[in-house]
């Protein structure tokens, strides 16, 4: 009874108790770009690991998955675009082995670095 009501009440709470975090990832989940950039110009930070074994951030996830769109506006809101996972695995990185050509430009244009010692592994690595 008691754990009736108290999901009962749960349904009840209003939206706005749902965290920045949430609204990020629901709102990437849903391919709903204008959620996720208002959420993100509401102050939403969107520096974090997703809850996965490669410890990727959100910055790799929209790059894996080509949400180039996604992508501009994590950059927009300051992500840093040297970035790295859990394991020390940087974004440029991700960007070349995807073959995601857009993103490796939208992330030289906010300031990549290719010295970057990442970076430069995958260079290696691929030729």
């Amino acid at each position: 009874m008691l754990l009736r009501f108290l999901f009962g009440l749960a349904l009840l709470l209003p939206t706005s108790l749902v965290t920045a975090k949430e609204t990020l990832i629901d709102a990437f989940l849903e391919k709903d770009l204008a959620t996720f950039q208002r959420a993100l110009e509401k102050g939403a930070n969107p520096d974090f690991y997703l809850d996965d074994p490669q410890g990727l951030t959100l910055l790799m996830q929209a790059i894996i998955e080509g949400k180039n769109d996604f992508v501009r506006a994590l950059l927009t809101a300051g992500v840093d675009p040297n970035s790295t996972n859990k394991h020390g695995h940087g974004v440029m990185g991700v960007a070349i082995t995807t073959g995601n050509d857009e993103a490796v430009r939208l992330l030289v244009e906010a300031g990549a670095d290719f010295r970057n010692p990442t970076t430069q592994s995958f260079l290696v690595a691929l030729y």
